[in-house]
Formats: structure tokens, sequence, C-alpha cells
């Protein structure tokens, strides 16, 4: 063969392996070429604990039939993109212990700076960037007293004991006030002591509790909901730092996505959960 035959040989072989990763790119992410070495799969870590409506069953597996709205979310999500999701589930605090050790990829959470050393949010040259949330979740007072226990700012009755669950965030804002806060495993841990009267209110995600007193109105029909919200937070998917680093492009184009899948499919899905 000569040596014009076998030069020609070697740039059509290169020429294929071009095309050849050029085809069996994962998703519309960007630039190909920096996209060529990310990774086909993350893993997802999220709560073991029932959360309606955005993460349902008590188990430390996905399930299969309305996992809840945020997995939904992230099935959309890694579907446009040919993401491969490992979902992995333990109880809040180890979640985020294990995506501070970069033992898993990304979860759920709303800001605070204690969880902004770890993680990586979606910011603009103004602080958050609100538009990449996944969603936005209201935290409420409930309590058995026959007035409201929450005005707006503050506790009515400053001797009031709170439960809230371990580790989520309405918890620092409590004891930023000076509120003595007892936490718990889970919300329905903390309706649990109010209903047996060993705390005086619950601080909780509204859609949760809402959603685990309707299950059972009877056996909760002496608990009120205060009409205020003690806060609104903002959710994100957030990445571990080493994540984030090795996978800039990637992570980007997931917020982007974030963004999009929200507000095409987040009414709908809520339809689905709330209008079985």
């Amino acid at each position: 063969m000569s040596n014009r035959v076998v030069k020609y040989s070697r740039i059509l072989r290169a020429l294929g392996i071009v095309i050849a990763m050029f085809t069996v790119l994962p998703g519309n992410w960007g630039n190909p070429a920096a996209l060529a070495n990310s990774p086909s799969a993350m893993t997802f870590c999220y709560q073991d604990k029932e959360l309606f409506p955005n993460y349902m069953g008590e188990q430390n597996t996905k399930i299969a039939n309305k996992p809840g709205i945020n997995i939904e979310l992230v099935d959309q999500i890694a579907l446009n993109l040919n993401l491969n999701v490992q979902y992995v589930r333990y109880s809040w605090n180890r979640c985020l212990a294990l995506l501070k050790a970069s033992r898993v990829d990304s979860l759920i959470a709303s800001y605070n700076e204690d969880r902004a050393e770890y993680a990586v949010y979606p910011v603009t040259g103004n602080g958050l960037d609100i538009e990449k949330r996944i969603n936005t979740l209201g935290y409420y007072m409930y309590h058995t007293a026959g007035s409201p226990v929450w005005n707006g700012e503050g506790l009515i009755d400053t001797t009031t004991m709170v439960a809230a669950p371990l580790g989520y965030s309405v918890v620092k804002i409590l004891r930023d006030l000076g509120i003595n806060v007892v936490e718990t495993s889970s919300p329905e841990d903390t309706l649990k002591l109010l209903l047996h009267k060993r705390v005086d209110a619950i601080a909780v995600p509204g859609t949760t509790a809402d959603a685990l007193i309707r299950a059972d109105i009877t056996k909760y029909s002496d608990i009120k909901k205060d009409p205020i919200p003690i806060t609104q937070r903002d959710y994100f998917i957030v990445f571990s730092r080493k994540f984030s680093d090795l996978n800039p492009v990637l992570t980007k184009a997931i917020w982007q996505q974030t963004s999009s899948v929200r507000t095409t499919y987040r009414q709908q899905l809520i339809d689905k959960y709330y209008n079985p």
C-alpha cells in the first residue's frame, strides 16, 4: 500500500471517530466538544420520608408509580438531556452529609449560608438565580390553640414551644428569632408531638402537613393552620462542588432545563397529584 493511500486511510478513520463522537453525545447540552467527556449518570439523593406531593413513599428506593412532583421533574430533565439519574434515599441530614462529602452528586434544597459552603447553587450577578428554582414552598405554623400563634413576624406568645423537622431551613429562621425549637425526624413526627401536647406548635411545609391532616382528618381534627406563612422558600437542584467543578457545562444545562421544565410541567403534575 502506498504512503498516499495509508495517509488517506488514516484521515478517513480519524474523521469517522469524530463523527461517531458527535453522534453519541447525550442530548443538546451546548458545545459538543466541552461535553464529550461529561458523565452519563448522576446520583441524586432525596428523603426516605414521604413529603407530599414532592416525594412519595417511605422507602430507600424511588417508587415506580407517582414518585413525587420533584422526582418527575428531575426525570423529565434527565430525559431531555439523555442523562441517567441514579436515585438514592436517606434521611435529609444524611443526604446533606453525603453531598458535602461528594458521595452523591445532587439534591434539592433551599438556600442557606451553611449549605452554600459545600453545595453549588445557580447564581447571577445579583445573587441566587430564582428563575432556576424547581419549586417554591411555604412553611406554616400549626397548633391546637383557639387563636393564631404566629403574627407574620414572630410568635404572639414567646414562650410557645415549637417543633420542626431536623435540618430544615425553617429551624434556623425560628432560632434566629430566639424561638425554642425541638427538632424531629420528619413532618409526621412533628404532628405526633403536637397531637400528644408535647409541643405547642409545629413549623412545617404547608403542602406536606395539609396532606397528612387531610389523609386522617378525624385524628387531626383539632389542629389549625395559621394563614400567614413563616417563610416562603425557593428550592433548587444543587450539586456537590466536586461534580460541579468536573462538569460545569452539564451543571448549567441542568439548571437551564429546570427553568423550562418547571414552567411547562409543574402545574400539570400538581393537578395529577391533587386530583387523581
